[in-house]
């Protein structure tokens, strides 16, 4: 279930950064979704989307499920500092984390 629960919030977070607005699944986030959006970097959503393919294929094979969470929650993507964040906020991360639950990278 958390699984789906990030599929769906990244696969919203990559629509509203398109500019896609109808699309969302849930129209009532609209706006904190956009927010959210539009302080992450290029191509961070669809990496960790593909990141989170790759661990349900190794989940699949069997992979140690702590790991496989632990390595998402690492790769899901940071924001980007706004003007006035000072140090409060975190920097973009757009690489991967660590391997995936001891997959190849």
């Amino acid at each position: 279930i958390l699984l789906d629960v990030w599929r769906s919030v990244a696969r919203d977070l990559a629509i509203a950064a398109a500019g896609g607005r109808q699309e969302l699944r849930d129209p009532s986030l609209l706006e904190e979704i956009e927010a959210a959006a539009s302080r992450l970097s290029a191509g961070v959503v669809p990496a960790f989307l593909a990141r989170l393919e790759q661990v349900e294929v190794l989940l699949d094979q069997n992979a140690n499920p702590e790991l496989a969470v632990d390595v998402l929650a690492l790769a899901w993507p940071y924001s980007r500092p706004q003007a006035g964040d000072g140090e409060a906020g975190r920097p973009a991360r757009e690489g991967p984390a660590v391997a995936a639950a001891g997959g190849p990278e």
